[in-house]
């Protein structure tokens, strides 16, 4: 948690950032994130109100910090620069939320399955996004930790994304 004056300068540091892009034909894009300054939803929505900076809608991190990132994409397209699709198993979220479990044992415990696998309406936010004329990068997250060893040929992460891509495939825009 940041003081009120750590958070006006935090505000003002981002839109200082967000000119100095603009001057040099550059776009700043914010990343919100589990256990950063900016991770929940009333952090999410103070920035949102004190800043123009466009944001990374990152469907796994929004979801864990209670933002919901449909919601977002629906009332902030404007504001989207970047999509980050990751899905959430709420199950795991709501132990790390409790402090039961740190994000590293979160991840090792399935917190992002494969999209499609988890939590998050992940087609229903890029359909919504395509609707409204979003037409920026999408990057597939799949966050793993492997702790056991290196997986066989075809096992482990790459079969995850694999499952991810198919699903991404699958969605008919």
């Amino acid at each position: 948690m940041i003081s009120e004056r750590e958070w006006e300068r935090f505000g003002a540091t981002l839109r200082e950032i967000d000119d100095i892009c603009s001057r040099r034909g550059l776009v700043q894009v914010f990343h919100c994130h589990v256990d950063s300054i900016v991770e929940t939803a009333d952090e999410i929505d103070r920035v949102l109100a004190e800043t123009d900076v466009s944001f990374v809608l990152d469907t796994g991190h929004m979801s864990i910090g209670g933002r919901d990132p449909l919601q977002f994409a629906r009332d902030h397209v404007t504001r989207v620069g970047l999509v980050h699709l990751k899905d959430v198993d709420s199950r795991v979220a709501l132990r790390l939320n409790s402090g039961e479990l740190s994000l590293m044992e979160a991840v090792q415990a399935g917190l992002f399955p494969s999209l499609g696998d988890g939590d998050v309406p992940i087609g229903e936010i890029v359909m919504i996004l395509e609707s409204a004329g979003y037409r920026g990068m999408y990057v597939v997250e799949q966050d793993a930790a492997i702790t056991d060893g290196e997986p066989a040929e075809g096992e482990g992460p790459i079969r995850d994304v694999e499952r991810s891509v198919a699903f991404i495939r699958s969605i008919e825009i």
